[in-house]
């Protein structure tokens, strides 16, 4: 009887078929790679033809002091909000409005 139990269990062994086998780990081909860095914030794109709407949120609320030289190619005017300036529209030149009394930037923009 014994002889039969394990002929019976090595027979339902047989047809079980393959164990399941664990995933294989990954094969390391040298050192990690760097985490991938952060994606950056995309720089503002101007809407404007003069760049007004990338640097208003850099300018307005500083002091006039801040701001950088002309870039290359660009056209801008500062000048103080009762200063007199002409009054001819140049959509490609930024225009920059400071306070004279206190040397804070109030607007920028086209014109």
């Amino acid at each position: 009887m014994r002889r039969a139990f394990v002929l019976v269990v090595l027979a339902l062994a047989a047809c079980g078929g393959p164990a399941e086998k664990a995933p294989d780990a990954p094969v390391s081909s040298g050192p990690a790679l760097p985490a991938p860095a952060p994606a950056a914030r995309p720089e503002p794109v101007a809407t404007d033809q003069c760049g007004a709407d990338v640097w208003r949120p850099r300018l307005v609320g500083a002091h006039r002091s801040t701001i950088s030289a002309t870039p290359e190619g660009a056209e801008w005017r500062v000048h103080c909000t009762t200063c007199p300036v002409t009054e001819e529209f140049r959509p490609q030149r930024m225009n920059i409005a400071y306070d004279e009394a206190s040397g804070i930037v109030k607007s920028v923009n086209c014109g």
